[in-house]
């Protein structure tokens, strides 16, 4: 295992456990409280939601053995299929596409990256790298080698591709603790502590919104916390900060908004839970337990 795989092993890690120096506690943004300059970013993610689906991938281990596959969750319904028995990890979407690492890897420069379709059929291989993310028609990822004219070095590279894998090209280079973030069409590396830089390292002033826990419609922010999930108007504090949903175990895994539902993936004893729900926190429904 090398230093990039423990690196962002560590970095996997941290993120879903909720950094339990801060009370088990998933921020899905840190706004401040008088400000509506909000930069809402994309970054891949475990989920990703599009056109009122939610699409994630699942593992387990029992007596069985290991068993894997890419869910398609109807959020109008409740109802879920598996439409891929792949394990696809940092997920992004891409028109009719999903994108994301094959297989689960995302470490080191032997991970894959891939394109599947929406339905789960035509997955293609399209190049080596990890943490893949979308902005427009391209690719952006990350990726080690040997530093130019150092053997015995190597750094991570930022490249971008066409979504067909054609058109590599590196556009600059990074540290291990960072991943390629955008907001529109405007680039930026975030790290595990949701810390904004731009491309040249520089931190970014001022707030930002993850947009997985952002509706800019109604200008609520969520996150989880300790085993409940609160909601708040973006730029009115944390003294506007509202319980809406309470968790009787588990810390969470990942959240998600979709059209104006919450998905919530729950890590509990001895496997997961996934649940349902309205963005006011009514309607909470256990969708499956894995």
């Amino acid at each position: 295992m090398g230093k990039i795989t423990v690196l962002f092993l560590s970095f996997l890690l941290i993120a879903l456990a909720g950094l339990s120096d801060r009370s088990e506690e998933v921020i899905a943004a840190q706004p401040a409280k008088k400000s509506n300059n909000a930069i809402p970013v994309d970054v891949q993610g475990q989920a990703v939601s599009s056109d009122g689906y939610v699409y994630y991938s699942y593992e387990k281990f029992d007596e069985s053995g290991y068993k894997s596959g890419l869910m398609k969750l109807n959020v109008k319904t409740g109802k879920q299929e598996k439409i891929s028995n792949h394990f696809i990890s940092s997920l992004s979407v891409s028109g009719k596409y999903l994108v994301g690492n094959l297989g689960g890897d995302n470490a080191g420069s032997d991970s894959i990256i891939c394109r599947i379709g929406k339905d789960g059929k035509n997955l293609k291989k399209i190049g080596k790298g990890t943490a893949p993310l979308v902005v427009g028609d391209k690719v952006y990822y990350t990726y080690e080698e040997k530093a130019e004219g150092k053997d015995s070095e190597y750094v991570l590279s930022i490249y971008r591709m066409s979504i067909n894998g054609k058109n590599k090209k590196k556009i600059g280079e990074t540290d291990y603790l960072k991943n390629v973030a955008n907001s529109g069409k405007k680039l930026y590396l975030i790290d595990n502590e949701e810390i904004l830089y731009s491309l040249s390292g520089k931190k970014v002033k001022g707030a930002w919104l993850l947009n997985n826990y952002y509706n800019p419609e109604t200008g609520k922010t969520f996150r989880w916390r300790d085993g409940f999930v609160e909601m708040a108007v973006y730029g009115k504090g944390d003294e506007d900060r509202k319980k809406i949903a309470e968790f009787e175990n588990g810390y969470c895994n990942w959240m998600i908004l979709c059209d104006d539902k919450i998905v919530i993936n729950l890590s509990v004893d001895f496997g997961n839970e996934l649940y349902l729900m309205d963005q006011d926190g009514k309607n909470k429904k256990l969708i499956v337990r894995y």
